[in-house]
């Protein structure tokens, strides 16, 4: 048959992922996308506590911050524009009221220390070795929220720095969690910004630096999401309109990938099962109160209630709403 493709083949290993796996999920697209794959299909994940994150140093930092349990306070807030945020996280965390702000970040960091001393696997994703420091403050950060350049210093990171970081940030999570994996992940976003070249420089020293990590540390692995993507999917139809982020086509594909390379079996067949039940959440009928929907609702709870009689750990809440709120009480 002739060929018409290059194949990223993914190494075997033991990695076995279920329903009870606790899974963390930081940095760039991957830790969003992948992340919120196994989230829908209701596998025991943290993802991004401190909101989407692209260079090496601020996912360090947001971990460190984890590790450290550190509280936030008043001085670590900054008001600009009416709102109230942090230089380390995503706009999604600033609110116009400061203790809410706060309280947000601080409710977020305690649930996310919680769930790393039990994670089984942190996946971390780089996103750009390019860097934004606070020239005033001396700090790196997660996020400009969009005031003027003029206040950050720019620069790129090297391969040295990183790999020197990350190797002190391992020991520190396997002394936490002795029994934590690691797996990095490149981004295949291309950060047009930076220009053609700019942007290929930066992946490079990412991709050189995750190397040297993963040969100077054990229970280290990778997942090459960024080779599936410009060696299996080398066409702009997997992308979205902007013709840099993967769409939703391509997010699927690298699922698939994962899911064959590290969930079992048997886990998938419960998936199977989980997904005909979300599915049925979309369905939208005519006539909520036919004997036919209403028939389809009961079928559905049923099947929820077998489910979660036989694993009892999975969380029907929302599609137990969904469902209730359909039946027709006075039948």
């Amino acid at each position: 048959m002739l060929k018409l493709k290059t194949t990223v083949n993914i190494s075997s290993s033991n990695i076995n992922i279920n329903y009870i796996t606790p899974m963390f999920f930081i940095g760039s697209c991957f830790a969003e996308n992948i992340g919120n794959k196994l989230l829908s299909n209701k596998y025991n994940v943290d993802i991004n506590p401190f909101g989407v994150l692209y260079n090496p140093i601020s996912v360090k930092n947001s971990i460190d911050i984890l590790l450290d349990n550190y509280n936030f306070v008043d001085k670590d807030l900054n008001y600009n524009n009416n709102l109230w945020f942090s230089f380390m996280h995503h706009s999604k965390f600033s609110d116009i009221n400061k203790e809410k702000c706060l309280s947000n970040i601080n409710n977020q960091i305690k649930s996310s220390i919680e769930f790393l001393k039990k994670t089984k696997y942190i996946f971390i994703t780089f996103g750009t070795a390019w860097v934004y420091k606070h020239i005033a403050f001396d700090k790196i950060v997660s996020n400009c929220h969009k005031y003027p350049s003029k206040i950050f210093e720019r620069y790129l990171l090297d391969v040295d720095t990183i790999t020197q970081d990350y190797i002190e940030l391992i020991a520190r999570l396997k002394n936490y969690n002795p029994d934590i994996e690691i797996f990095f992940t490149l981004s295949p976003v291309r950060h047009w910004q930076d220009g053609a070249t700019g942007n290929l420089i930066s992946k490079s020293i990412l991709i050189m630096a995750i190397d040297r990590i993963l040969n100077k540390t054990q229970k280290s692995h990778y997942f090459p999401a960024y080779e599936i993507v410009m060696d299996e999917l080398r066409d702009y139809r997997f992308y979205e309109k902007d013709m840099l982020h993967i769409n939703n086509i391509g997010i699927e594909y690298i699922w698939e990938k994962f899911s064959d390379a590290y969930i079992n079996k048997d886990t998938k067949e419960i998936q199977k099962e989980i997904q005909k039940i979300i599915n049925a959440t979309k369905h939208k009928s005519f006539n909520v109160n036919s004997d036919n929907h209403q028939k389809f609702v009961h079928t559905n709870i049923e099947s929820i209630n077998k489910l979660k009689s036989k694993y009892k750990y999975l969380n029907f809440d929302k599609e137990v709403k969904h469902f209730n709120s359909q039946l027709n009480t006075n039948k």
